[in-house]
């Protein structure tokens, strides 16, 4: 398979991801940290605007320094959770139920990840053409 080929099946399981609550954004941000914080705001301003909290069951992301590295031929990390905001405390599912999810939707669209169900490592997507 070709990375063309994962890339749009990705955005398919992106697409699936918000469908089902969860903020789910492609190539987003400069790196995890800011990428965090952003959807820690996105989220904060949904509740804001009437969406119910329950609603928001988390967040994914790769940002643009793994859209970088895809590019390389290595593999794209995953970052999810739940998020933590100062005005509405935790928002979304545990981290592990998150990575769940988001492996579920990896699963229907044959995507070939690592992930050892641990909420502190990222998902990571095999790349095809991938470095050894």
């Amino acid at each position: 398979m070709t990375k063309h080929t994962v890339k749009t099946r990705l955005q398919k399981v992106f697409e699936e991801l918000e469908k089902k609550g969860i903020l789910a954004k492609m190539n987003f941000s400069c790196c995890s940290n800011c990428g965090g914080y952003e959807l820690t705001t996105i989220a904060v301003e949904k509740i804001k605007n009437g969406t119910p909290k329950e609603e928001i069951k988390g967040c994914c992301f790769y940002h643009n320094q793994d859209e970088d590295g895809w590019k390389d031929g290595y593999n794209l990390m995953l970052r999810y959770g739940n998020m933590d905001s100062s005005e509405f405390g935790d928002i979304g599912l545990s981290s592990i139920d998150v990575g769940k999810l988001i492996c579920s939707e990896l699963e229907k669209e044959n995507i070939v990840y690592d992930w050892d169900q641990d909420p502190s490592k990222c998902i990571e997507i095999h790349n095809p053409d991938g470095k050894e």
